[in-house]
């Protein structure tokens, strides 16, 4: 998809609502090439209206800007638009009929078609702006200039912080994509493990489909994970679109973090069937490893008491560090994240805190912390402030 970006002030367009192209074009706003992924900021320095290097701060002038993402397709029967990522509020017309909105830059918007030539156009509203419909009550508290980050699911650094500068960013952050629903698929998958021995592992599977048909019953479920010389496989009809089961993996290969064994995962292939016939599958690696945090109430006099974690019931020395944002705008994440990891490996980190004023990263990320033996401590989307009790 080729993408077109249209952006002009908010007293600009104060009760005005542009939502086809030809609204966009006679409006007169500047138009420039756009970068999906991408934000605004770097296609105003492709376009040589701004440069950061010569002053970073120029990008505050655009915090009142209101954007226009814009393109053309033809859809096919059953085709959807998956926005990865909206950076932040923003409403998506398609052949100027709007049809979703977004206000949560780390979820994903989808958006169905209809058949024929689409005028796609994604309208995003400027953070700064929007931010003050919400009124934060006095027992909340942040730094004075991230004040507006509280009730919008965004990333904090974007307001400023001590390791990022000030660039209240706006954009498709990432992919855009063309995808066909199938009218049986599994909408997610996901193994835990409960807990481990020398010989056993017991594990629970989770399954959630979409079914087409009238009756569950004639859906099965066919799992299979191999690794190495171990494995394990079963077949389980559905009762209902959201299913589990528990299992058991003789003599498993387990997961260890760096330092303590292999980072052991199992290739694992998910089957919906629709009596017999295969209609969808999901592909995936599977870890298995059971994790606890041991900690005592107090230490004595003598130093007597634990805070440790325990991975497969073994006393792990936690060798971490601190994740920050891998760039001040996020569309060049995927760019520098294996050099990321390289530089993990190479200092022999087995442990990650994924910061809470970042991004959630993505796939690719978390699927290397896996490969490479790494833990990970998630925090959630929000970072360093008393949050009103009622922003969720």
């Amino acid at each position: 998809m080729k993408w077109n970006l249209a952006h002009a002030p908010n007293n600009e367009c104060v009760g005005k609502i542009y939502k086809t192209v030809s609204d966009i074009e006679s409006a007169g706003f500047d138009i420039i090439p756009a970068a999906v992924p991408g934000c605004l900021e770097l296609d105003l320095m492709t376009a040589e209206e701004i440069y950061f290097s010569a002053n970073a701060l120029k990008v505050q002038e655009f915090e009142n800007q209101h954007l226009w993402y814009f393109t053309c397709l033809t859809a096919a029967p059953g085709e959807y638009l998956r926005f990865e990522g909206i950076d932040t509020f923003a409403d998506i017309y398609v052949n100027g009929e709007r049809k979703a909105s977004a206000d949560n830059m780390f979820l994903p918007v989808e958006v169905d078609l209809p058949v024929g030539e689409c005028e796609i156009v994604v309208r995003i509203k400027p953070t700064m702006i929007e931010a003050r419909k919400y009124a934060s009550p006095a027992g909340s508290n942040a730094l004075a200039y991230t004040y507006p980050s509280l009730y919008v699911r965004k990333a904090a650094h974007m307001f400023g912080w001590d390791i990022m500068p000030r660039i209240v960013s706006a954009g498709l952050w990432k992919e855009v994509k063309l995808l066909k629903r199938k009218p049986d698929h599994l909408n997610e998958v996901f193994f835990a493990t409960h807990s481990v021995s020398e010989t056993s592992a017991d594990m629970r599977f989770f399954v959630n489909a979409a079914l087409s048909g009238d009756y569950a019953r004639d859906y099965t479920v066919k799992v299979e994970g191999v690794c190495g010389g171990s494995g394990f496989s079963f077949e389980k009809r559905l009762w209902h679109n959201t299913d589990a089961h528990n299992f058991t993996i003789e003599n498993p290969k387990l997961w260890n973090p760096r330092n303590y064994g292999d980072p052991n995962l199992y290739d694992t292939v998910v089957t919906l069937l629709y009596k017999g016939e295969v209609k969808d599958e999901y592909r995936l690696k599977v870890g298995v490893r059971t994790v606890e945090l041991i900690r005592t109430d107090a230490t004595d006099k003598d130093g007597n008491g634990d805070f440790c974690f325990k991975v497969n019931g073994k006393r792990v020395f936690v060798l971490g560090t601190n994740h920050v944002p891998l760039d001040a705008f996020h569309c060049n994440d995927p760019s520098r994240t294996e050099k990321f990891f390289e530089l993990l490996d190479d200092i022999g980190c087995n442990a990650l805190r994924c910061w809470g004023g970042n991004v959630y990263e993505s796939d690719r990320f978390y699927d290397l912390c896996d490969e490479l033996g790494i833990m990970v401590w998630q925090d959630f989307a929000m970072g360093c402030a008393v949050y009103p009790q009622d922003c969720l």
